[in-house]
């Protein structure tokens, strides 16, 4: 399916120093925000959601193509997919995982949708690089 190029040490570096810069401590959005409760929301919603991209624990970028994807959702669903046969296919907003069981017309069948995420990760030098095996089982 995907092999990846490389390592994950010093993007996971990279990542670090990202999420200390990008994002701020809720106690510090909470007093930025105290006279406006929806910005005050938003606020907390966006930094949350940068926590999750730039904990290694939740992401790790990979870049397949032109596409950087996150390789730790595909790595999980990947390993459920034991006795399917699978494509990748990649597409102009992410890349497309099909999987199905063999000798099945409409049973046991799926699609997983890996988004383009690189516009988080621009300015980043050390994102492993994913090649695409073709012809593998699951």
């Amino acid at each position: 399916m995907l092999t990846v190029l490389g390592n994950f040490e010093k993007i996971k570096a990279e990542m670090n120093e990202a999420r200390a810069l990008k994002t701020m401590s809720e106690k510090a959005i909470e007093r930025l925000y105290a006279k406006s409760p929806l910005d005050l929301q938003k606020a907390l919603n966006q930094n949350r959601f940068l926590l999750n991209m730039y904990s290694a624990s939740k992401t790790l970028p990979v870049q397949v193509g032109d596409h950087i994807i996150n390789y730790k959702v595909f790595a999980s669903f990947s390993k459920k997919l034991k006795g399917f046969q699978s494509s990748i296919s990649i597409l102009p907003d992410g890349i497309v995982v099909q999987y199905w069981k063999p000798g099945t017309l409409n049973q046991g069948k799926g699609v997983l949708r890996l988004y383009d995420i690189s516009t988080y990760f621009l300015g980043f030098q050390n994102i492993p690089v994913a090649e695409i095996k073709h012809g593998q089982e699951a």
